[in-house]
């Protein structure tokens, strides 16, 4: 996604690590989360990038990407995960949903995260928290799968690989 620095008063708040690249002119900093509730319950930690200059920028996100133009008091609420990116006009609170059974057996949050007017914000459908990573196991199998009965792969840890080697006699 690209975006414009300048157009947007030279500063903008984005999800941690979802900066790629950016134009001559572009600073890289971290924002600290202000509200404890924030930090601990929304999602992103107390860390968001703050990008600053007057060049473009880069991010990305999963799914579809919404932007919103919020007015000035108005307020959109959105699973914690969805928010890309923000200017620093807007306030960007959480809020407790308070659903417990839909949090363990409907794959939604307990959080949503409350972003409030006037300024612009990103929104992703698809957070990357729920990515998979070059680095995770497969998923395995169902137990009725007939595959499931060869041998299933699993992580090895270091010190297990280091304990396998057997010491060279010379």
């Amino acid at each position: 996604m690209p975006v414009h620095l300048l157009e947007l008063g030279g500063t903008l708040y984005a999800q941690k690590d979802s900066f790629l690249a950016g134009a001559k002119g572009v600073s890289l900093g971290l924002a600290w989360q202000k509200r404890i509730g924030t930090g601990l319950f929304g999602g992103e930690g107390f860390i968001m990038q703050k990008l600053e200059g007057d060049g473009y920028v880069f991010l990305h996100a999963g799914g579809a990407l919404t932007e919103l133009q919020l007015r000035p008091g108005e307020t959109v609420r959105v699973d914690t995960g969805c928010v890309v990116a923000y200017q620093p006009s807007v306030d960007f609170d959480i809020e407790y949903v308070g659903k417990l059974k839909s949090a363990l057996f409907g794959g939604e949050g307990l959080f949503f995260a409350r972003l409030t007017g006037p300024g612009r914000v990103w929104l992703q459908s698809l957070p990357c928290r729920g990515w998979p990573t070059a680095s995770s196991p497969p998923r395995r199998a169902p137990a009725g799968n007939p595959r499931n009965r060869a041998r299933c792969w699993r992580p090895v840890q270091r010190q297990e690989l280091g304990a396998r080697r057997q010491p060279s006699s010379r």
